[in-house]
């Protein structure tokens, strides 16, 4: 990615994940982390939108990037849907947290909804937060890119749900996958090829070297 450098205002983007680092050395959507930290570092104006939870510290003393963390039930004990193994390991360990969905995705759509009033793109990791994008964008015309993961995979193996995240993908403007198998099933699904971008991920060189095959 180029640095952003042929406006006079920074390029707003605001990346809407259900995983993100909530302390300083915590593992939850680390590659989120790092990506709005290159963001940054090419000159964009990055803001995070991820959910809370009992474990979230004041951003401000250890993050540096911008990021808001959104309350979505009381007591704050009870905000569980999200991190640990994601949120259909949390569900699966306990189905009362499917009461918490619909204050969930209450809370996320309103603070994307506040973000994207200062935003020029709406960047989404995985299908729960590109449809809260894809809705904000029914209502304020933002342009949607969405990250695709292994995961995600899963959920559109699921009859009835494929159809439906068929018909909401059509509206990103842009899709990220990290395989060609990943882009060939979503062409599948009737998501147009030139919608769909395939970037494999990344490995951190200062801390894996390439070294001798073993004999």
């Amino acid at each position: 990615m180029a640095p952003h450098t042929n406006s006079k205002e920074k390029l707003k983007v605001t990346l809407l994940t259900t995983s993100f680092f909530r302390y300083e050395g915590d593992f939850a959507g680390h590659f989120i982390y790092k990506y709005a930290q290159q963001l940054a570092r090419f000159d964009y104006n990055v803001k995070v939108i991820a959910p809370h939870d009992s474990e979230v510290k004041e951003p401000d003393k250890w993050c540096d990037v911008k990021v808001e963390y959104f309350k979505y039930f009381l007591p704050q004990s009870f905000q569980t849907l999200a991190y640990g193994a994601g949120m259909i390991s949390r569900i699966k360990q306990n189905g009362l947290r499917l009461l918490l969905i619909p204050f969930f995705l209450a809370s996320f759509f309103l603070s994307a909804l506040r973000a994207s009033r200062d935003s020029d793109l709406l960047q989404a990791y995985w299908i729960p937060a590109g449809m809260i994008a894809l809705l904000v964008k029914w209502f304020t015309k933002v342009p949607v890119a969405i990250n695709l993961w292994g995961s995600d995979f899963l959920l559109l193996r699921i009859p009835g749900f494929a159809f439906i995240c068929r018909n909401l993908l059509r509206g990103a403007d842009a899709i990220i996958c990290e395989s060609d198998y990943f882009r060939d099933l979503l062409h599948q699904l009737g998501i147009p090829k030139g919608k769909i971008f395939v970037i494999a991920n990344g490995i951190d060189l200062e801390k894996f070297k390439v070294g001798d095959k073993p004999s």
